[in-house]
């Protein structure tokens, strides 16, 4: 039998403070990982996603682990009747 270490995890609305690591780990992830290098080619920079979240047209949760982001998730917001 293989056992599992439990770790403490929180998640949180993110903060424009939150967006560089943000793009670091999307470059890490497993599947569809893209550098953030190739973000900045299409426009994604730190700055611009930070921005965005700063104004509030862009909103998600991290997911913290000890003090580390090791998770993204985008809220897409949807407009009734449109």
């Amino acid at each position: 039998m293989q056992y599992v270490k439990c770790v403490r995890m929180n998640s949180r609305l993110a903060i424009a403070d939150d967006i560089a690591a943000c793009l670091i780990l999307r470059g890490q992830t497993r599947e569809n990982a893209i550098s953030t290098e190739r973000l900045a080619a299409m426009g994604i920079t730190a700055e611009a996603w930070a921005n965005d979240v700063r104004s509030g047209s862009l909103t998600g949760f991290v997911c913290t682990e000890h003090e580390s982001i090791i998770g993204y998730e985008p809220v897409r917001k949807f407009v009734c009747g449109a």
